[in-house]
């Protein structure tokens, strides 16, 4: 064997170990599930990081500026999207509230002053009347913020919460779907910034897997 022939297979021996200690990093079903059905995904090319979350959570509120700080860096080949779960009529009026700051285009502008209502400021957020007063800060007319709060598009984003919800096999919240196939949350991390390392090793998995 030359010069040559060994030291590839040096190298492709090399790769291989470290391949198999990035894949060993992290271990299925401890920092991270298999959803048994893989779900469609909605960001095209891009890895899919889906955050299902509920305003009413404190740790979804804990959680929120690690997001940001995330978003701000993430990997170019992941797309963020987040998702108001809804396991209970009690959780409906918040995720209705979401999709009425998306029909609007404010979310970017209000999604986490909405969680300071609820968590710092200790305000009632429960109603369309509570959504209207909050919102009028923002100078939302309370006609559109009702008629959006009303709407189809809202009603059908409503359906397809409570739809993913099970499909995602979500037992609480935040939990993190990964291009549709793959769930991990704070809780199976240990802690919030954990997560995000769980996220972006998913990331790099199913890039290759695709």
């Amino acid at each position: 064997m030359n010069k040559l022939s060994r030291s590839s297979l040096i190298f492709a021996g090399l790769l291989s170990l470290v391949s198999l200690g990035v894949n060993a990093q992290f271990i299925e079903g401890k920092d991270y599930a298999v959803i048994s059905e893989a779900q469609p995904i909605k960001t095209g090319e891009k890895i899919e990081v889906r955050e299902m979350f509920w305003y009413g959570c404190p740790h979804c509120y804990s959680l929120e500026p690690h997001v940001q700080r995330w978003k701000s860096n993430m990997p170019e080949n992941a797309e963020f999207v987040a998702q108001p779960a809804i396991f209970s009529a009690g959780w409906e009026f918040h995720a209705r509230a979401f999709y009425t700051f998306e029909t609007l285009g404010i979310v970017d502008k209000v999604h986490g002053a909405f969680f300071d209502q609820i968590h710092r400021k200790k305000r009632n957020a429960n109603s369309l009347s509570d959504l209207q007063d909050f919102l009028a800060s923002y100078d939302m007319d309370p006609d559109d913020v009702k008629n959006a709060y009303n709407s189809f598009v809202v009603d059908s984003q409503l359906g397809n919460a409570r739809i993913n919800s099970m499909n995602y096999e979500i037992r609480g919240v935040p939990a993190v779907i990964i291009d549709g196939k793959y769930r991990t949350s704070t809780t199976m991390a240990g802690s919030e910034a954990g997560m995000f390392d769980i996220i972006e090793f998913l990331i790099e998995k199913s890039a290759s897997e695709r």
